[in-house]
């Protein structure tokens, strides 16, 4: 009973951290056309949930940044919270982009398990001569 319902806690895990990288997918592809001079990087982002009345960790994104251009997010790593084992990396995603490195043009996304990483989904992504989008595959 008690590892049906671990399965069934990793499974939602799992669709939380796929919907949630869905919701956030449109924030990539808004590339501004001006020259981005920010001096600060969102590396850790923590999601909490509310049970019953009290705050728990749900979700921690890591985001690791592009060694030659800082305003390019290379991959995030996302990580979950379990009472027994702590926070456990169990999805990560690869963004690759087009020459100028200011348009998404693939997303690797990876299950982490045992610290394997095994390729589950891969999205493409199409512009025409005006930069926008034209097909979106997955």
């Amino acid at each position: 009973m008690r590892r049906g319902v671990l399965n069934l806690v990793l499974c939602l895990l799992l669709m939380a951290g796929i919907m949630s990288g869905l919701y956030a997918a449109p924030d990539l592809f808004t590339a501004s056309r001006e020259p981005l001079t920010r001096n600060w990087r969102l590396l850790e982002q923590l999601t909490m949930i509310d049970s019953s009345g009290t705050w728990v960790n749900n979700e921690l994104r890591h985001n690791h940044f592009n060694a030659f251009n800082q305003d390019v997010v290379d991959s995030t790593a996302y990580s979950y919270w379990n009472y027994d084992l702590g926070w456990f990396q169990g999805w990560s995603d690869h963004f690759s982009y087009n020459i100028s490195q200011e348009y998404i043009t693939e997303i690797t996304s990876n299950l982490v398990m045992f610290s394997e990483s095994i390729p589950m989904l891969r999205s493409t992504y199409e512009y025409d001569d005006d930069n926008r989008l034209l097909h979106a595959k997955m």
